[in-house]
């Protein structure tokens, strides 16, 4: 099932990603030719940096670049300033930069997306270590250190550089598109038209996290888009909203409103027609007679943006979350991944410096790389690891043996590497299932077939690069499982238990002021530790919830994004006396006790004449106890007598 979804992953297409994918292999090649004809160093460093650096946006692409230049700067400072003072005692030096290695990864971890910074830090400090190896004099090692960071600071000017000239960077085309892209899909959804990938709930809640980003962006960037911007805020609030009411009406076993429906359909490919040229001009009036409760809300709330150009946004928005983990110092588990990743970093620069063999440095890196918080997640990684480096070693091979040798101009060899970039490109701009790969794939290549600087004809340095990617994959894969196992199994059951703790909430307010939007996120959450989950060595006799294979992890997800939706659309047709919602609220409640492993009798759930009871009740017959002691739900437990 794993390859199967990669393999969905590898092959979807999309505008957005397209778009990333040649600004991705332009930037490449042009480093190539760069780094080429000028003879500079470091070429692949410079071709990671590109695929770390190029984000979904022009502006954060900067900065995210300028942090880089930064961060490199103050590391290799700093390891400029180590080896100076300890280039006669090695000890001294690797001790001083173990210990700001240790911190740099403790950081990674506690502080959310500012780690990125930290592990740069770390991946300066353990490459570095391989310097004082190559050569004994401390002036050459000095210069490689400077052209490091020159091959840092060039590669970032060119990605940004390439990336401005793309408009489908910029947040304001961005932002348009998008809503664009829901108007397109609740018309398509009114109709019957499965448009999206994903659940519309999680693909609202994901929506909605990127509009508020690409919103702040383009209003500081673009001056037209700062003028209209109430307008299209309330444009992008009027097709979130409308999207999760089209939801409301597919699943609505009642529907029969087809001509209206076909009006309101064409209402929304009108906006979507108009947000695609960036415009926002005026719409024809979409007023309908309908008994249908669904149908009249959209049609309100169309009116109402025709009229006023003001939609509020979606009810409870959940607040950033903060900048360090709140129990940054208190819970041991981050220090326990420092030292985790610390203790095989060591083993693989003991193993390198005892063999003296120089060409598995990339042994080290392996284990920085691959640290990932949760078991899963790092095993994940380490599997795109190796799968990127091992195709690219073929990559390679096939090009030195049968390509390079036809080749004498710089023109030749960027063609051929055309579309290996490309490749690359395209998974490093796919979803986090498959991005890594990517970029291993790309760096990979380019460590193995351009690091110097004419025809490649060593397979012997090809080999041992590739070999120190996989010892360092298989000494961390081995340290992370066998020390202090970091495994998201009470984290998914305890996120699981709060998703229908808030489900049971959202049965007892009866809201239907608009879609459950916690629940999306909270919904979004679980299914990122499911699919992080997925990647844990269950089989293995050392871990720590192997009884977590018999969890019914994607039924509870399938079935909590089926109530959510069913909840709403049952709250706008139930009757003030109905007990229904609020007889379902207390039973959700006892089931999210019973995921967190309390022995519970399920109360039993009346049916009221409403056209979305038999749904909910069906979708209820399929939850199961997440413990095996637990028997699965019968009929009689959640009908009663």
């Amino acid at each position: 099932m794993i390859l199967r979804q990669w393999l969905d992953d590898a092959l979807k297409g999309s505008a957005e990603r397209q778009s990333a994918t040649l600004r991705l292999t332009l930037s490449c090649l042009l480093l190539t030719l760069l780094f080429l004809s000028f003879q500079l160093p470091f070429l692949a460093v410079a071709i990671i940096v590109v695929f770390y650096v190029t984000q979904k946006n022009v502006v954060l692409t900067a900065g995210i670049g300028l942090g880089f230049v930064v961060v490199a700067l103050l590391a290799l400072g700093g390891m400029l300033l180590i080896i100076k003072y300890t280039y006669d005692t090695p000890l001294i030096r690797l001790v001083a930069s173990l210990f700001l290695f240790f911190w740099a990864m403790f950081f990674m971890r506690v502080l959310g997306k500012l780690g990125l910074a930290f592990f740069v830090v770390a991946l300066v400090l353990i490459y570095a270590q391989t310097f004082p190896s190559m050569t004994g004099e401390s002036e050459i090692i000095v210069r490689l250190i400077l052209w490091l960071w020159m091959s840092m600071v060039v590669a970032i000017v060119v990605t940004v550089l390439v990336n401005a000239c793309f408009i489908q960077a910029y947040p304001h085309y961005q932002y348009c598109q998008r809503v664009a892209a829901l108007c397109q899909q609740t018309a398509d959804r009114l109709q019957g038209i499965n448009s999206g990938e994903q659940p519309v709930g999680i693909f609202i809640a994901e929506q909605l996290n990127e509009l508020q980003s690409l919103y702040k962006f383009a209003c500081l960037t673009n001056s037209d888009f700062k003028e209209k911007s109430k307008s299209w805020y309330s444009l992008s609030n009027l097709a979130l909203k409308s999207l999760a009411l089209a939801e409301l009406y597919h699943v609505n076993p009642g529907k029969a409103d087809t001509q209206q429906v076909t009006r309101l359909a064409e209402h929304f490919r009108q906006l979507a027609t108009q947000a695609r040229q960036r415009e926002i001009g005026g719409s024809s009036p979409v007023a309908i007679a309908t008994a249908d409760k669904i149908l009249e809300e959209l049609s309100q709330l169309c009116e109402q943006f025709r009229v006023t150009r003001s939609i509020a946004p979606l009810p409870g928005q959940t607040e950033k979350p903060p900048l360090m983990a709140v129990d940054a110092w208190r819970n041991p588990l981050y220090l326990q991944f420092a030292l985790k990743t610390l203790l095989a970093s060591l083993l693989c620069y003991l193993f390198y410096t005892a063999t003296a063999w120089q060409g598995v440095h990339t042994i080290m890196l392996s284990c920085v790389i691959v640290a990932q918080p949760g078991l899963g997640a790092t095993y994940q990684k380490a599997g795109l690891r190796v799968v990127g480096a091992l195709g690219a070693a073929v990559v390679a091979v096939i090009g030195m043996v049968f390509i390079q040798p036809h080749l004498d101009t710089i023109v030749g060899l960027l063609l051929m590497c055309l579309p290996i970039f490309a490749f690359s490109a395209w998974l490093a701009a796919g979803s986090e299932r498959v991005a890594y790969a990517g970029i291993q794939f790309g760096f990979t290549f380019a460590l193995l077939f351009l690091s110097g600087f004419g025809p490649m004809s060593n397979l012997t340095e090809l080999r041992d690069r590739v070999i120190g990617i996989i010892l360092g994959v298989i000494v961390a894969s081995i340290v992370y499982l066998y020390l202090w196992p970091d495994s998201d199994a009470p984290r998914l059951q305890k996120n699981m238990a709060r998703l229908y703790r808030q489900l049971g909430r959202y049965c007892s307010q009866r809201a239907t002021d608009g879609p459950p939007l916690q629940i999306y996120q909270q919904i979004e959450q679980v299914t990122e530790l499911a699919s992080r989950f997925d990647a844990e060595p269950l089989a293995s006799t050392t871990h720590p919830y192997r009884c977590a294979v018999q969890w019914p992890i994607k039924e509870s997800l399938e079935v909590a994004q089926r109530l959510a939706i069913l909840v709403s659309g049952y709250s706008r047709y139930a009757t003030s006396d109905d007990p229904f919602l609020n007889h379902l609220a207390h039973w959700l409640q006892n089931y999210a006790n019973a995921i967190d492993g309390e022995v519970i009798s399920p109360l039993p759930v009346p049916l009221y004449h409403n056209p979305y009871g038999d749904a909910l009740l069906e979708s209820l017959r399929q939850l199961r106890y997440w413990q095996p002691i637990f028997p699965q739900l019968t009929q009689e437990h959640l009908d009663g007598d």
